[in-house]
């Protein structure tokens, strides 16, 4: 508007292009301020997840799980193998 508050006769294109010149000034500053989010979230969270200490489980508890995720695989295995043929 400026623009042509100055010279009534400015042309379209000069238009534009200030106006493609903004709007890739405007979208670089708000790409980098989400991706200042997102680091600053995944610190949040890993720096949460730091400071959990890990639960040590017995060898019973430890064969439990594991046979529990053998049987959650295979049941896996077997629903992809019905859905293939």
């Amino acid at each position: 508007m400026k623009m042509e508050l100055i010279d009534p006769q400015v042309q379209n294109g000069k238009i534009q292009s200030v106006m493609r010149y903004w709007t890739k000034q405007l979208s670089a500053v708000i790409n980098r301020t989400a991706s200042r989010s997102i680091v600053a979230g995944a610190e949040n969270l890993v720096n949460k997840l730091n400071g959990i200490r890990p639960i040590t489980l017995s060898s019973e508890l430890c064969e439990d799980h594991l046979e529990a995720y053998s049987e959650a695989a295979n049941r896996f295995i077997e629903d992809i193998e019905l859905e293939v043929q």
